[in-house]
């Protein structure tokens, strides 16, 4: 289903049935060394509390394939840290099958907000930082905002959960039922997802002040979300709240903000 949905079944056909063989053969003069050195870094440190296919004998070398053959098929993204873990969820969904794994990785990295976090620039990302930082978190859930900044807390320390999409979050469950969301063309919804995670841990967060003491917490309550059902209907209460798409608020807080001060627009 995920492959239909997301349109991985589409390219694949598009490019044919040998191309992901194929680039193995490309690898030898296209590959960016940097970037396989990095993922060959990464792949030992990928999986954390739930490894599943990383314990099989070959379940490294499958991942480290699908990211090298990924970062040859996409040269403007390549590689960057947080996808291997997107790649490790997807790879132990599909039971460790390599090309599925690989085509679902190209799905979802055509997605216009995805693939804004992945490119050097990583312009979706900082929107959506600053997004969270200026709008959604004040209106939201004003007292913990309010915290967070008293107490000097980054936004951008919430970068970790949404550049792997939670895949390093979420038990495998959440995560799973989170991908249906995100793989019917909901990438957007990554803001409300968080904002969920932080409601339900408002009140003990806003009980400390350490900074490393608010993201080992946060991590901490991410990691022991099973109740997926529950949390994916909190989910979807968010985005009735705030319905909008992420890019569709930023694009309206930058009108707002040029209309009070003229200046901006210069």
């Amino acid at each position: 289903v995920w492959l239909k949905l997301s349109g991985a079944d589409a390219l694949r056909a598009q490019h044919g049935a040998l191309y992901y063989e194929d680039l193995e053969q490309s690898m030898a003069t296209q590959a960016d060394k940097e970037a396989l050195h990095q993922i060959d870094k990464d792949i030992h440190r990928t999986g954390g509390r739930n490894q599943t296919i990383l314990q099989q004998l070959d379940g490294r070398s499958k991942l480290a394939r699908v990211l090298m053959r990924f970062s040859v098929h996409n040269p403007l993204i390549g590689y960057c840290q947080g996808m291997n873990f997107i790649a490790h969820r997807i790879l132990a969904h599909v039971e460790g099958a390599e090309e599925p794994a690989f085509w679902l990785l190209v799905a979802l990295t055509q997605r216009e907000r995805i693939s804004g976090y992945f490119v050097p620039s990583m312009e979706a990302l900082v929107a959506d930082l600053a997004l969270l930082e200026e709008y959604v978190l004040p209106s939201e859930l004003g007292t913990l905002a309010a915290h967070l900044v008293a107490v000097e807390f980054p936004v951008a320390c919430f970068a970790q959960h949404l550049l792997c999409l939670f895949t390093e979050s979420f038990p495998p469950n959440t995560v799973s039922r989170l991908l249906d969301i995100v793989i019917c063309d909901e990438d957007h919804v990554l803001l409300h997802v968080l904002i969920s995670l932080l409601r339900r841990s408002q009140l003990f967060l806003e009980n400390l002040s350490d900074i490393a003491d608010i993201q080992i917490s946060l991590m901490e309550a991410a990691h022991n979300l099973y109740d997926a059902d529950d949390f994916i209907n909190e989910v979807i209460g968010e985005r009735k709240r705030w319905s909008l798409t992420a890019m569709e608020l930023f694009d309206e807080m930058l009108v707002v903000s040029q209309l009070m001060n003229p200046a901006v627009m210069d």
